[in-house]
């Protein structure tokens, strides 16, 4: 028998860095990992590559949506063909993933895969934003069997008892923990039982169109100081910008959303290989949000340090 974990949440709530956390407590000794990125350029994948676990990366759109649901089938089938104990399935946070049990059901003939439940992060600073404003959100909310309420070292005291109401309101009676640094407790993902009722899940979820992502790319040249301020100039109008960019001859991830820009100097592990792709952002936007007029007047004012922007 294989546990299919789910793990959803919006943009920026943390769900790598919780997913690299949980497989340290879950109880087994293989585990496959299925990352979803909505944007065009793959890149939890490669941080997750340090867990050493079996890692698939779908991108380019969510796994629930009929443009990359056969891709989701064919990894769940791959992996059900290697007999893993657990499977983790990172969700993209646009990602509708209302309809999960009816993609394990279409895979699974043989009754191999138990749905362990759905376990959603949310980012206690920018959640009560971004529940108001981003239809994917709610969704995630309406599926979810745990909430796990990250980066409260972050939240004032009335950020985040606004989270907690408004998620107590949207499913009362769901298990709740609040956490720093996507940080887990073995307890908190103990396998949820899901009532007979909800297992058909709802039909095949079609792409919102509201959701836009785009790919810049960028050349060697900008200082550290100077790419922040040219991200400063664009990223309230963005959900996420994430990708390894080269700065002052120094690797960095990129990891932003729209009220939170952080770059990471990228340390490699004994043996680990660079990044596949450096200087390529993945910006994704959508819901009325001007994010390519504005990523288009930041590159003009830069022209001399950008490849393209697509």
């Amino acid at each position: 028998m294989t546990e299919v974990y789910l793990i959803t949440g919006f943009l920026g709530a943390g769900k790598t860095c919780f997913v690299k956390n949980m497989v340290k407590e879950l109880p087994f000794e293989t585990i496959d990992i299925i990352v979803n990125e909505f944007g065009r350029e793959g890149i939890d994948g490669t941080l997750l590559q340090k867990t050493g676990l079996q890692v698939k990366e779908i991108v380019n759109g969510s796994i629930f949506c009929t443009c990359r649901l056969d891709q989701f089938e064919e990894a769940l089938a791959s992996s059900l063909s290697r007999n893993p104990e657990a499977v983790l399935v990172e969700a993209s946070g646009l990602s509708d993933p209302m309809n999960i049990k009816r993609v394990l059901d279409g895979v699974d003939d043989t009754g191999e895969l138990h749905y362990a439940g759905a376990w959603c992060l949310v980012d206690a600073v920018n959640f009560p934003k971004v529940y108001h404003t981003a239809v994917a959100v709610k969704k995630q909310l309406a599926v979810s069997d745990v909430f796990i309420v990250n980066k409260t070292d972050l939240a004032s005291g009335t950020s985040l008892q606004n989270t907690l109401d408004i998620l107590q309101e949207a499913r009362p009676g769901c298990r709740i923990h609040t956490t720093v640094f996507g940080r887990v407790e073995a307890p908190w993902l103990l396998p949820v039982e899901v009532p007979e009722a909800q297992a058909g899940g709802r039909g095949i979820y079609q792409m919102d169109i509201t959701n836009k992502s785009y790919l810049l790319e960028i050349k060697d040249g900008f200082g550290k100081q100077e790419f922040e301020d040219f991200l400063d100039r664009f990223l309230k109008d963005t959900y996420r910008v994430k990708g390894f960019v080269r700065l002052e001859g120094k690797l960095y991830l990129a990891d932003c959303t729209s009220g939170s820009r952080q770059l990471y100097a990228w340390n490699p592990l004994p043996g680990e290989t660079q990044p596949a792709s450096v200087n390529r952002l993945v910006i994704l936007g959508g819901s009325g949000l001007p994010t390519a007029g504005s990523v288009k007047k930041a590159c003009r004012d830069a022209a001399d340090k950008i490849e393209s922007f697509h």
